[in-house]
């Protein structure tokens, strides 16, 4: 369900036609989802995991959604002992990183 709705808004929030990028990141022990998209004003990204949260840029008709997405993701992945960051700027895309602990995950 965390990869589903990760995904789900790289493509969403994305360029169309853009890229989405997966990869797991050996050093730091986490898996990545990025995308090429306009990226995430930083005022908002404090926020972005709060229910029903939207930024302005998305609350257009145009694209479909509740503001729950990320709110679900974030408490699954507290549940699951995994930690979560987002990246983003403006004209760059955004990215998040799913830290898993090694000694929970082997």
């Amino acid at each position: 369900m965390i990869i589903d709705n990760l995904l789900g808004n790289a493509v969403k929030y994305g360029k169309q036609g853009g890229n989405i990028y997966i990869r797991w990141d050996v050093a730091q022990h986490c898996m990545v989802v990025a995308d090429d998209g306009p990226g995430i004003p930083s005022k908002y990204l404090p926020y972005l995991f709060d229910r029903f949260f939207r930024t302005d840029a998305s609350r257009s008709s145009r694209v479909e959604g509740n503001g729950l997405g990320l709110a679900i993701v974030k408490k699954i992945a507290d549940i699951q002992n995994i930690q979560i960051s987002v990246q983003s700027e403006e004209g760059s895309g955004t990215e998040f990183r799913l830290f898993f602990r090694k000694e929970d995950y082997g």
